[in-house]
């Protein structure tokens, strides 16, 4: 094969991979969303929501709690920083092994 073969059966595989991927995404999203598995509170990944709307969700959470002189406790969890421990170099030894 030539090498611009090569590159059209790679990204014929790409896209026909993301198809799939749409799919099964699209099926397990309708049976969590149909048997409840999902709470209403979850905002990573669903259609219209973002962590946009979590931040105004917790705001409007927040200022109920204080209206109406409650307590409230907070914790942030930044899971950026163990995932940015390891090299880049060392990522991509493990995936492909040696070159």
């Amino acid at each position: 094969m030539t090498c611009i073969a090569c590159k059209l059966a790679s990204e014929m595989t790409c896209i026909a991979c993301k198809l799939i991927e749409m799919g099964i995404k699209e099926t397990l999203m309708n049976h969590l969303l149909q048997h409840k598995l999902i709470s209403h509170h979850q905002h990573g990944f669903l259609c219209r929501k973002s962590t946009s709307t979590q931040l105004l969700e917790c705001c409007e959470d927040w200022n109920v709690a204080m209206n109406t002189h409650s307590s409230v406790d907070v914790v942030y969890l930044d899971f950026a920083k163990a995932f940015d421990s390891v090299e880049t170099k060392n990522k991509m030894m493990s995936v492909i092994g040696p070159v």
